[in-house]
């Protein structure tokens, strides 16, 4: 019974312990809604937490591990949820529980999570303010989120940004109170993929860790970069991989979260690729920078004083170039914003330059010029490219004036471009120019412009954008054609002889070998330009053409050194020499090119030969028809103008010496010509110490009272003069337009006019702009002779000249054998008037002369010419023919002559002797040197006295006493050897029988029964 008992008692305490287990077991391992208890148990979390808790259940299972499950939980931080979940789990530690009444969070899972963080406008995260050191004893061994979303807010960055991520399955670690290992994944919305892991020290104070984003696209990163990127036209995703490390200032107390600043520092290093990238940093470039693919090293240091962002190891591959180089900002409080880029590129179709992003970063002034250049061919590859400057200022002429601002090296391959300001296009171009401080060098420059090629080009510009100074040596070789093209598009308004520019032609390869140093001016300093430069210039193989001063043919040697000073608007001319044929001409002087034109030159040479200047200009050849064959000039001779609106000044003199030349105005070449001209401002005065022009001699002055307006006043003195070397009788010449006006006198001691030879002219000349007055007296022949001759230069006038002539006491014989006789003709003393006009004309000037002409001679003997020869010789008067051996003596004898078109006419010469009367009637043409003419003979004897070879009947005349004889002739032919025929009265005609018998003298009565 007792063992019973004993059974039955074990029995129900076994029944009660199972029991009791049954009902322990059941209310451990079933879970205990403490909703109802949440606003017992709520606050004390919250105090724990700093925070507000909000949610819809809780429970609590505590077998087989104590487990909490909320649902719905809200977090709040001063009324801004901070974190949302639809389910947060946590496994509790129950021996930590119990024994050390701590709470070991051995597991937390929070399902579906929103979290949002704010970094507030003090730099300090939201989140720090609920991970203060908790009230309550509490650890975490491992959190996990699922399916989370998190919103991030950065209300510190100017104009805030906001990201979205969701998706987010991430595992936290804790260690210690406050810190633990994070990793896991998440979309970046809308598309980027992000893997993160890490850890945080020291109380959540310092986070360190990585993270990688697949397509992240770049305008989400644009709030961070805002500052100097904008969002238009920002395309293109991004691979990222960031390891980053983050320092985040302790909080004191509440009351820190007013603080200024709680935020401390962001490091953040990585790597970054991309495709098809579009981005736009108006700060530094006025175009979109588009890249096909790139990559490059992140370094992001950032903190509330300062944010530093900088791209090492940059490889962009644009389009047409690739580009590798470094890219930083810096920014720092209470300064401005600083970039700093370098870079080296592969070549650059410079086809593509102007539509290039890094153009802008060129000042506005060599942006302008890009502008106006299009580019065809060629390459440029930029080489140690660096700038560093302030966001706002990097684009300003004026930055980079500081040293370190722009660094460059260009290379330049077979460029070929035209510009605006050029008519020719630009090619072959190749070459090397670096910047640096300022400063730009050029080395092996070459290439060509047109047809013109540039061999060489080295040297530098300095201090470019503050004092420019320049020292360039050059060597060129130039079509004249194109150089003289362009020479007339940028020529000056006022500058010389800029009215027949237009005249002027080139053609031909000149070279040039130049040098240019000195300071350049610029208008906003005070430091005014002072250039050296030196030129040599060869232009042998050119032809110029720059009428009427220049025509130099190619071939002819033709080169200048010359070295200038350029300052200010003046360009003073150290030294220039000029080699022209074999011949130098040294000059200097000045040229102000200012609003009013002036100049002041110095020509030195010395023996210059006149060969060399006639080759050179044709000047004198179309102004006075004078081609140079030989001489020597030498000059000293300043020309000064001062202003456009005051007149040339020439002071100095020009000698020739043993000149010989031509001119159509004169038949004879003029040589031994030595004068010197000397100026004294606007007037001068030639001195002729010898001129020869033939055989005619010449010396004497010519005094020019102002130089510009052909005014003259002349001494001339010759003491020999041939007409034949003056004058061009057989043609006329084309003249020429030199209109020379003034007055002057000519003597000449002894004189040859055609054959007639003249002594102690004396002359006065006056020089009218429409005439020439010569006013001349002279001797001929033991005669006076008194002239007036009038040239006419008035193309509108009719005639060529005028001339009246009185002369007296002329002996005749002499005369007569001057006028070319070869035998005993005539003498006696003789007087003549003539009036003379030559009109113009295409004809020979003896066709062209009109006039009249009176003549008389008395106490004269006359010899049997050819004529009287061939007279005597059908009709022999023996008493007169003994007479004619020693001169038949005259009394008189007298004429008068018409002149129409070179053809002299008569109608009364008559000779007068005691033997005899003779008398003429007929024509004789000057040009032809022929007679037409009849002759009538009146002897004074009987018929017996006369032998003939004719019939007397119908020949002779006889009076009553048959003692009045006449007897007519025909004289035709050559003057020198005329046709002679003896004719009958009947044929003379009414008209000239009247004539010979009026003339003749003859009786009435014994003439009238013949002519019947």
């Amino acid at each position: 019974m007792v063992v019973r008992a004993q059974t039955r008692k074990l029995l129900y305490l076994t029944l009660i312990t199972l029991i009791f287990v049954a009902v322990s077991s059941y209310y451990l391992f079933t879970p205990f809604d403490l909703t109802k208890h949440k606003d017992f148990i709520i606050p004390f979390v919250e105090d724990a937490i700093h925070a507000g808790i909000e949610l819809e259940a809780l429970t609590l299972t505590i077998l087989p591990y104590p487990h909490i499950s909320l649902t719905n939980l809200d977090i709040r931080k001063d009324n801004n949820t901070i974190l949302k979940a639809k389910t947060v789990k946590a496994s509790l530690v129950l021996r930590t529980l119990l024994f050390n009444r701590k709470f070991e969070v051995k597991s937390l899972i929070i399902v579906t999570p929103e979290v949002y963080v704010i970094r507030e406008g003090d730099g300090g995260l939201n989140m720090l303010k609920i991970l203060k050191e908790p009230r309550i004893p509490l650890s975490l061994k491992r959190v996990r989120i699922k399916t989370g979303k998190i919103n991030f807010l950065d209300e510190f960055l100017p104009g805030k940004a906001r990201y979205e991520l969701s998706e987010v399955d991430a595992t936290l670690t804790p260690k210690g109170i406050a810190d633990f290992n994070y990793s896991g994944t998440a979309k970046l919305l809308p598309s980027s993929k992000i893997k993160f892991s890490g850890e945080t020290k020291d109380i959540f104070h310092y986070i360190d860790g990585m993270i990688e984003v697949r397509r992240l696209h770049i305008r989400q990163a644009l709030p961070y970069f805002r500052a100097f990127v904008s969002k238009e036209g920002l395309t293109g995703d991004f691979d990222v991989s960031l390891n980053y490390k983050i320092y985040i200032k302790p909080l004191l107390s509440d009351s820190s979260s007013n603080s200024e600043n709680t935020f401390g520092k962001i490091d953040i290093r990585g790597v970054a690729t991309y495709n098809e990238f579009t981005v736009s940093i108006p700060v530094l470039f006025e175009r979109p920078v588009f890249s096909q693919k790139g990559i490059a090293h992140i370094d992001v240091s950032y903190s509330g004083d300062f944010l530093n962002i900088g791209f090492s190891k940059i490889e962009i591959h644009m389009p047409e170039f690739a580009i590798a180089g470094n890219l930083t900002f810096d920014r720092k409080k209470g300064s401005k914003e600083k970039v700093t880029i370098t870079l080296d590129t592969s070549p650059i179709p410079l086809a593509t330059i102007r539509e290039q992003f890094f153009v802008s970063l060129l000042p506005d002034a060599m942006r302008q010029r890009l502008n106006q250049t299009s580019f065809h061919s060629g390459e440029i590859k930029l080489s140690d490219f660096k700038i560093t400057g302030n966001t706002k200022d990097i684009r300003q002429l004026t930055h980079y004036q500081t040293p370190d601002s722009l660094f460059f090296s260009t290379e330049i391959k077979d460029a070929e471009f035209a510009h605006e300001g050029f008519a020719q296009t630009f090619s072959s171009v190749n070459g090397k120019v670096r910047w640096r401080e300022g400063n730009l060098t050029l080395h092996g420059i070459t290439g060509r412009y047109g047809k013109s090629v540039l061999e060489k080009l080295e040297g530098n510009i300095n201090e470019i954008l503050n004092a420019p100074s320049v020292n360039l040596k050059g060597y060129t070789l130039m079509d004249a054609s194109e150089l003289l093209d362009e020479f007339k598009r940028w020529s000056y308004k006022k500058m010389l002889f800029k009215e027949d520019m237009e005249k002027m032609t080139a053609n031909g390869i000149s070279s040039l070998v130049f040098g240019i140093s000195g300071q350049i001016g610029r208008e906003d300093t005070s430091k005014d330009a002072e250039l050296n430069l030196s030129a040599s210039l060869d232009a042998t193989s050119v032809d110029i053409t720059y009428l009427p001063w220049l025509q130099k043919k190619k071939g002819f040697n033709a080169a200048i050194d010359a070295k200038f000073v350029a300052k200010a608007s003046n360009i003073f001319i150290e030294t220039a020499k000029l080699k022209l044929g074999a011949s130098e001409v040294n000059m200097n002087g000045m040229i102000k090119s200012n609003e009013d034109f002036s100049y002041k030159l110095n020509i030195m040479a010395s023996d210059t030969d006149v060969g060399d200047i006639s080759s050179l200009t044709p000047y004198f050849e179309k102004r006075f028809l004078l081609a140079s064959l030989a001489g020597k000039i030498s000059t000293n001779l300043e020309i000064d103008r001062k202003g456009s609106k005051n007149p040339l000044k020439l002071k100095g003199n020009i000698a020739l010496k043993n000149g010989l030349f031509e001119t159509e105005m004169l038949p004879k070449r003029m040589s031994n010509v030595d004068m010197t001209a000397r100026f004294y401002g606007r007037s001068a005065t030639v001195v002729i110490d010898s001129f020869k022009i033939g055989l005619s001699d010449f010396s004497g002055a010519i005094n020019i009272p102002d130089i510009s307006s052909a005014n003259i006043g002349f001494d001339i003195i010759s003491p020999y003069l041939d007409s034949e070397d003056i004058y061009l009788s057989r043609k006329e010449t084309k003249g020429t337009d030199m209109r020379l006006i003034g007055k002057g006198k000519l003597s000449v001691k002894s004189a040859k006019i055609r054959d007639f030879h003249i002594e102690s002219f004396q002359s006065d000349i006056l020089l009218k702009p429409d005439t020439i007055l010569i006013k001349a007296t002279f001797i001929n022949n033991d005669g006076k002779v008194l002239s007036n001759f009038i040239y006419s230069r008035e193309q509108g006038d009719a005639f060529l000249w005028r001339l009246n002539l009185d002369a007296s006491k002329v002996e005749l014989e002499s005369f007569i054998n001057e006028a070319g006789a070869r035998e005993n003709i005539l003498a006696g003393e003789a007087g003549m008037k003539v009036e003379l006009v030559a009109r113009k004309g295409e004809e020979v000037i003896t066709r062209r002369i009109d006039g009249k002409c009176e003549v008389s001679a008395k106490k004269g003997r006359l010899w049997k010419f050819v004529w009287l020869s061939k007279i005597f010789s059908i009709v022999n008067i023996i008493s007169i023919d003994e007479l004619f051996r020693e001169g038949l003596p005259y009394r008189t004898l007298t004429g008068n002559f018409q002149i129409k078109d070179g053809i002299i006419s008569t109608e009364n010469l008559l000779l007068e002797s005691d033997s005899m009367r003779m008398s003429m009637i007929g024509t004789a043409n000057i040009t032809d040197t022929t007679i037409d003419a009849k002759l009538g003979l009146h002897p004074f004897v009987t018929v017996d006295k006369i032998v003939t070879k004719i019939p007397l009947a119908g020949w002779i005349i006889g009076g009553k006493e048959k003692s009045v004889i006449s007897m007519y002739y025909t004289i035709k032919g050559p003057i020198k050897n005329p046709d002679v025929e003896a004719i009958p009265i009947r044929a003379l005609g009414e008209g000239v029988w009247g004539i010979f018998k009026r003339i003749l003298r003859l009786p009435l009565d014994a003439v009238e029964p013949l002519v019947e």
